[in-house]
Parts: structure tokens; C-alpha cells; sequence
């Protein structure tokens, strides 16, 4: 992968930009960032041969196989969305990456993409760069011929597919863009679409201190978990955990 390959697979993806290209960089996303406040427009993309200094959701570290990953930003300016609106940017991404990553593959709330074994292929890190009028940028870490070797981690070649990682790269861009345009039109529509692919909904869970079962999504992105004595509680943000021996089949 580099900037031709990159700028073809743009061109035939129908890209409003060409994918720019960094060979190293410590954050795609502190680099599309710098490029926002200088006036960059909405679909402004960047991708990374080597990120130094990747990061995900809650403060951790993207970890890159360079040989096999993606990592990819994407510059949105959805100016009809309202503030209370503006979390669900995280979920429209993953709507995109798990519809491009293809069958099989599923969504941990919020965001994390799973193949069929609940292994992480994917991440997404949504920044605000500005609230209002909002400006975003969408941060996405894909593991897609290789991925590091680190428990419960897995990549989307697994599967028997031998992906282009710059056409992935367009197919991405391309689908976070059209996923983030109809979340401003249809929220509902795009968060059927995360109920549709969820690897949360239906089972036992534990976020913090709460357990039980993932019941629903809420309009405004929150987990609701049923507990043991039937209390309903909405979740907000935390790392979802599964309940050792609860099973997964991929929607």
C-alpha cells in the first residue's frame, strides 16, 4: 500500500478527496486534526503506513501488525446533528467497518468490531475537534492481513480473504461517510443497523460495577442491562465484558 495505490482506490471508490498517505506518523488522528483546524473539508481521509503512538477508546493503545493493519482517519462535519446526537458518531462508524469487514463479523457495544470467534479486528476512536458546529474525526484501526500477537485479537484475512488494504481503506471511507449522512437524516435506521450486526445484545455482560443482561440500545447510544433483580440500567461508557461461558453467534 502507498499513494497511488491509495489515489486509484480512491478514484474508483468515488471519493470526494484522494486518501492521503503518511508513511509514519505517531496519530492519524492528531494529524487530520491539525489538518481540520486549518480548514479541511468533510471527507478528508488519512491513512498510515506505521503509527507510533495509536490510540483507542478509554486511553489504550492501538497496537499495528505493520505488515497487515490499517489505520485510517476520517474528517466529518455533520452540522445537523445535535450535541446529545454526537456520541452516536462511534456507533455509525462501526455500522461501516463491520458492514465492510463483511458476514460473520459482529459489533461489541460501542464500537469494537469481533469476528466469529469474539476476537477484535477493529477499533474506532471518535474525537471531537469542535462541538458546535460539530467537527469529528473518526480514527479507525483495522486489522486486516495480520494482526499483533496478543490474546483475543484477531484480523479479517482469518476468514480465507485476501483483502487490498488500500481498496479496504476506500471501501472504509467510503462507508463512514455514507453511514454518518444517514444518521443525520435517520439515527434509527443507522442504529437498527448496529442492533442488527450486535456481538452485546442478548447477553450476559459486566461493565464497572454493573452486570446482567445487554437488553437494548437507547436511542442516544446507551447499554441498557437488566440486572439480577430486574433493575434496568443505562450504561454510558465502559468496557463491555462478557460472562465467562456465554456463548456468540454472529448475526
Amino acid at each position: 500500500m502507498d499513494a497511488d495505490a491509495l489515489r486509484r482506490a480512491s478514484e474508483a471508490a468515488k471519493l470526494p478527496h484522494p486518501i492521503g498517505y503518511i508513511p509514519v506518523t505517531a496519530s492519524t488522528n492528531d494529524d487530520l486534526r491539525a489538518l481540520a483546524r486549518a480548514g479541511a473539508p468533510s471527507g478528508t481521509a488519512l491513512v498510515a503506513g506505521a503509527q507510533t503512538a495509536g490510540r483507542g477508546r478509554l486511553g489504550r493503545r492501538w497496537e499495528m501488525a505493520d505488515a497487515g493493519a490499517l489505520a485510517l482517519s476520517v474528517l466529518v462535519r455533520p452540522h445537523t446533528l445535535t450535541p446529545q446526537q454526537l456520541p452516536l458518531l462511534a456507533l455509525a462508524a462501526a455500522v461501516a467497518v463491520v458492514e465492510v469487514a463483511g458476514p460473520g463479523f459482529g459489533i461489541k457495544w460501542p464500537n469494537d468490531v469481533l469476528d466469529a470467534q469474539g476476537r477484535k479486528v477493529a477499533g474506532v476512536l471518535c474525537e471531537l475537534e469542535q462541538a458546535y458546529p460539530p467537527v469529528a474525526v473518526i480514527g479507525i484501526g483495522l486489522n486486516v492481513g495480520a494482526a499483533p500477537d496478543l490474546p483475543g485479537v484477531g484480523w479479517l484475512d482469518a476468514d480465507g480473504g485476501q483483502r487490498d488494504r488500500a481498496t479496504v481503506a476506500a471501501a472504509l471511507t467510503a462507508a463512514v461517510l455514507e453511514t454518518v449522512r444517514q444518521l443525520c437524516r435517520n439515527p434509527d435506521a443507522v442504529l437498527d443497523r448496529w442492533r442488527s450486526r450486535s456481538h452485546t445484545l442478548g447477553r450476559q455482560v459486566s461493565v464497572g460495577a454493573v452486570s446482567g443482561e445487554a437488553v437494548a440500545l437507547d436511542p442516544d447510544g446507551a447499554l441498557v442491562v437488566r440486572q439480577a433483580d430486574g433493575a434496568r440500567v443505562r450504561v454510558l461508557a465502559g468496557d463491555v465484558r462478557l460472562v465467562e461461558g456465554a456463548e456468540y453467534s454472529p448475526r
